[in-house]
């Protein structure tokens, strides 16, 4: 193909057109342009969606030519004498696929005019052949069919669709092998999702589940090995990376409407983080329109009233300072203990700040009803729990039944407890003080990630001095909390010895190494992590004195 005659640029909304994408995935353009296309590509999804359009019809088109068409060709006759029988068993036999011999013939006629028609209309009907050959194949001989990022590409779009004025509600589950938390994020329709980009610990996983993070890091790989599955109501998209902190995550998605549901990812150490939705909702954001002038009805002649006495407007009402409203909002559950749980969220609306969600129970409602009535600036918009049966399923982590497994410490609680009352009552206790510390962390991190610096001085001193009276009073309840476990410290039992040929003190002896190695890397080299220089330091400091510990440990069972 001659470029000279072919050179499209841009168009004015800044976007190549189905040509220029057509002359980089055939290689025919220099350079430089090549190196545009490809940093456009790498930004924009829409073009993005277009080269992979355009590159699975030239594949799709292929793969019909070699495994249809050529197959149902005979081969040559290889006896002369056979030929005329092979000859009419062939015109025999011809009568049966007349349709395919019209298919043919119109291929024929259109490769014989093809050549007449200016190349600019040429490739105006390439483009629409290659698209008639990726429905046949895709919609007639071959559905089912999607490429991993055909699926990925219609999942982003499903999570993050390009209209704006939406907000995106997600709540997900995040599963690892020490932690089950429930978290909650936001974000514009229109715009990328912040904090989309997977970080390497799933310890400390503050990334939403959406496709987009799922393609970021499948972009960023050199030659992933994807495969793609349909089971029943579910697209499976399952990624192998040949190198990285990441060795393997999959994707699981609707097919009704391309919603992902579920995401799990397996690191290079073999730890895991499965991530499955919870909610998610779609909501308009409220804007106000004031009407134009020049719509404004006025009353027929007929009824035009004779002109009044001038009224002295009514005195508006002060508006309400939501800043100030939260405050009070959130001081009242905590003053009657009504902030410890998962179950309501608190947002702003345009004229009110709302709590919102659905009520553990019915007697919470009640609590919620009682205790913010009279508020000003809130609107109270939760709703009564699911009848039992009926198959709605709580937010908050639920942990599992004691008794489903034999506990750990099972023969070291057996001999601390003489009776199985006392024994039972010490499970309670410790069970429901780690209960009772999760619960205040949680409502600790949402303060803090409420007020920052600048949320706290734009409060007036009596609100400042509520927020500190919140977060002192649970920082107090956690510390007392975490106190009660100390109980279950004096039951663990002593550090066993190693032995010289003790391979479990070499393994942990390389999992602590290899975490220092990575907090090394972070703390001066400045690779990826999600950890601040604080948490990153205390944890090298423990790692480095584990290691220490546990090297003079083995090296004197060694000498034994």
């Amino acid at each position: 193909m001659s470029t000279e005659a072919l050179r499209p640029e841009f168009g004015a909304d800044q976007h190549p057109d189905e040509n220029r994408l057509l002359l980089a995935l055939e290689r025919e353009l220099s350079p430089e342009e090549a190196a545009e296309i490809e940093r456009h590509i790498g930004i924009c999804w829409n073009c993005r969606a277009r080269y992979h359009e355009i590159q699975s019809g030239i594949l799709a088109f292929i793969e019909y030519r070699e495994k249809l068409y050529l197959p149902a060709l005979d081969s040559a006759p290889r006896d002369f004498r056979g030929f005329p029988f092979l000859l009419n068993n062939t015109a025999t036999e011809s009568r049966k696929i007349v349709l395919l011999d019209r298919v043919r013939n119109r291929i024929r006629g259109f490769l014989s005019s093809f050549s007449q028609i200016p190349i600019q209309a040429r490739w105006v009907s390439a483009s629409a052949t290659l698209m008639v050959a990726v429905l046949l194949w895709t919609q007639v001989l071959h559905p089912g069919a999607i490429s991993a990022s055909e699926l990925l590409i219609k999942a982003a779009q499903t999570q993050n669709p390009p209209v704006t004025n939406r907000k995106v509600r997600q709540k997900v589950r995040v599963k690892t092998a020490k932690t089950e938390t429930v978290r909650e994020f936001e974000w514009e329709t229109g715009t990328p999702i912040p904090g989309a980009r997977w970080g390497t610990d799933p310890e400390n996983w503050t990334a939403p589940m959406t496709a987009e993070g799922f393609s970021q890091w499948h972009d960023s790989l050199t030659s992933p090995k994807d495969k793609v599955k349909k089971s029943g109501d579910y697209w499976t998209l399952n990624t192998v990376a040949p190198s990285g902190p990441i060795k393997e995550a999959s994707i699981v998605i609707r097919t009704a409407d391309f919603h992902p549901t579920e995401q799990h990812i397996r690191f290079a150490d073999d730890r895991k983080v499965d991530i499955s939705e919870v909610a998610f909702e779609v909501a308009e954001t409220p804007v106000a329109f004031a009407a134009p002038a020049a719509q404004k009805a006025w009353p027929a002649q007929s009824q035009v009233e004779p002109p009044r006495a001038e009224q002295p407007p009514a005195p508006s009402q002060p508006a309400v300072n939501l800043d100030e409203a939260e405050l009070a909002l959130r001081y009242a559950m905590f003053a009657q203990h009504l902030d410890d749980d998962e179950d309501v969220q608190i947002t702003r609306g345009s004229d009110a700040v709302v709590v919102g969600g659905v009520a553990s129970s019915a007697e919470r409602l009640r609590q919620l009803q009682a205790a913010l009535a009279g508020l000003p600036g809130v609107r109270l918009s939760v709703s009564l729990p699911a009848p039992a049966g009926g198959g709605a399923v709580s937010a908050t982590s639920q942990r599992p039944g004691v008794g489903a497994s034999a506990p750990l410490l099972r023969d070291g609680l057996n001999d601390a407890f003489a009776s199985a009352s006392a024994r039972q009552n010490f499970v309670d206790g410790v069970l429901a003080a780690s209960d009772s510390a999760l619960s205040h962390a949680w409502v600790l991190k949402k303060l803090t990630e409420r007020y920052t610096d600048a949320d706290r001085r734009a409060l007036g001193s009596e609100s400042q001095s509520k927020l500190d009276e919140m977060l002192r009073s649970h920082l107090q309840q956690l510390a007392a909390a975490n106190t009660t476990l100390n109980g279950l410290v004096d039951l663990l039992p002593p550090p066993q010895a190693l032995r010289a040929d003790a391979r479990t003190g070499v393994a942990a002896l390389f999992d602590l190494v290899q975490r220092q190695d990575s907090l090394v890397a972070a703390l001066v080299a400045g690779t990826q992590t999600t950890d601040s220089a604080v948490t990153a330091s205390d944890s090298f400091r423990t790692a480095h004195g584990a290691i220490a510990r546990l090297a003079r440990e083995l090296g004197t069972n060694m000498q034994k």
